[in-house]
């Protein structure tokens, strides 16, 4: 029994993302994921968007951090138009 998949009940555990705002580990299931697509970055609601996804905590100190620190253009290597990225981060605050 691998330690890193299994708790001490047995039972699995949930797959952890980090979180490019704050920079903690959490379940999958609590994090937004965002992916790049031609048009610019997209919430990815399915989670299997093709490409390189990031994980955000669907909370405004999370989002300000990720804003402050430029997380996105430095994860995803490119620039953003600031009315993209602006319009996603909202998005993340008021819907998820």
């Amino acid at each position: 029994m691998n330690r890193k998949t299994r708790n001490n009940g047995g039972m699995p555990l949930p797959p952890m993302r980090r979180c490019i705002g704050c920079m903690t580990s959490r379940p999958k299931s609590e994090m937004v994921r965002i992916a790049v697509t031609d048009d610019g970055p997209v919430i990815d609601r399915s989670g299997r968007m093709d490409g390189r996804g990031i994980y955000i905590c669907p909370d405004q100190a999370c989002v300000d951090a990720a804003v402050k620190r430029k997380a996105l253009q430095r994860v995803f290597r490119r620039a953003f138009d600031k009315a993209d990225t602006e319009r996603l981060f909202g998005e993340i605050i008021t819907k998820c």
